[in-house]
């Protein structure tokens, strides 16, 4: 089984029915087997209505929602909306890829967006975990008020099950990167490279 299929499994076989997004390279895979495990997709014009659509129905449902994001721009674009719920304590799930090549024009210098929240933190601004954020969009999203979890393997996944039956209060960000050398792991699932 590979990866994006073990999230979209673990993500519906745990109760999660309703998804919002906008999709892109690096969300579709995992988007698709959201949908092959019966959850129902929304897609919409822009992250950051995604995300405030999510917050919206989490809120009236009582359930978890899901956004489903495309890396770098689509995170930065929907941050807004997931900090919104986090101030909330709405029990959202962010799924979002990364791209850990500089030189791609979906990265995002996350090392340097967590620093900047750290001083408007500074300057009376409330954070939750910001201290120590890493170059990854789990630290980025403890330093907007969310947990945060990177995903390397269907073992992690673990982790979100355990998350999604703890009623949750606030958001929860995946940070799906499976391989540590800097490659995109949803491209070589996809097309064997």
């Amino acid at each position: 089984m590979l990866v994006h299929e073990a999230i979209g499994r673990c993500l519906t076989e745990q109760g999660v029915r309703a998804a919002f997004g906008v999709v892109g390279s690096g969300n579709f895979h995992f988007t698709q087997a959201l949908i092959a495990g019966g959850a129902r997709f929304v897609a919409a014009r822009h992250e950051g209505g995604a995300a405030t659509m999510a917050d919206a129905y989490a809120r009236m449902s009582g359930e978890v929602a899901e956004v489903s994001l495309h890396q770098g721009c689509g995170y930065t674009n929907a941050l807004t909306g997931i900090t919104e719920a986090a101030k909330s304590r709405t029990p959202l799930l962010v799924l979002t890829a990364v791209a850990n090549d500089p030189a791609s024009n979906f990265f995002i210098d996350q090392p340097g967006l967590a620093a900047g929240r750290r001083r408007a933190a500074a300057g009376g601004f409330a954070a939750v975990g910001t201290a120590g954020c890493g170059p990854s969009v789990a630290a980025l999203a403890r330093g907007h008020g969310c947990e945060g979890l990177t995903v390397r393997s269907a073992d992690d996944l673990a982790a979100v099950r355990a998350w999604l039956s703890s009623s949750p209060r606030r958001p929860l960000v995946i940070d799906a990167k499976i391989t540590s050398d800097g490659g995109a792991w949803w491209l070589h699932e996809a097309f064997g490279h």
